[in-house]
């Protein structure tokens, strides 16, 4: 199925797609890929349940076989929480800190830098707020300028309205982690 491939051709020969450039993202849900995305120079693929991370496409020119290259190609870094859906990411960067990723889950929003993910969205009364069947159509858009993300999503209440969450990332609005965990930074949540 090709909602479970990613495709890919060469730098120099954009134009060009060879049948054999292609690697296969088969998940024990069989679910679809959903998201792509790049984050810190790699590909990021998303399903329904699960995240991985690409940092390099396989060629014939690497001087070994291409089947096994395609597993080697990709490393999950979520597994049971992917992105539901294809508008459903948004990458933003925090002065010194690298770009992150959020992305739309069954069960929150999730951030990610590739190598492990985590939720976003803990402050919120999620399965109260969130229409979750229709989430295949809420959005995460970065708003540079305001330094926030804004989910847009189908209110639970109503379906018909559409509201929208603001995930705030300014270096002086980031709340402060305990001693001693390494972690996500904690962003402020504004909304309806």
């Amino acid at each position: 199925d090709d909602r479970q491939v990613v495709k890919y051709s060469l730098p120099d020969k954009p134009d060009s797609w060879p049948s054999s450039y292609f690697v296969p993202f088969e998940t024990e849900f069989q679910d679809k890929l959903n998201a792509l995305e790049v984050c810190n120079n790699s590909l990021l693929v998303f399903s329904g349940f699960y995240g991985y991370r690409m940092d390099d496409l396989p060629r014939y020119t690497d001087g070994e076989d291409l089947l096994s290259a395609r597993g080697r190609a990709k490393e999950p870094f979520s597994t049971g929480h992917g992105c539901l859906s294809p508008r459903g990411t948004a990458v933003f960067n925090v002065f010194g800190s690298g770009e992150l990723c959020l992305f739309v889950c069954r069960d929150g929003i999730h951030i990610t830098d590739g190598f492990k993910a985590d939720y976003a969205s803990n402050a919120i009364d999620w399965e109260n707020t969130v229409d979750i069947p229709s989430l295949d159509r809420a959005t995460l858009k970065n708003n540079p300028k305001r330094h926030r993300v804004e989910f847009r999503y189908f209110d639970k209440t109503d379906t018909t309205k559409v509201k929208r969450l603001d995930f705030y990332y300014h270096p002086k609005l980031l709340m402060r982690q305990s001693e001693g965990v390494v972690a996500f930074p904690q962003l402020p949540v504004l909304g309806p």
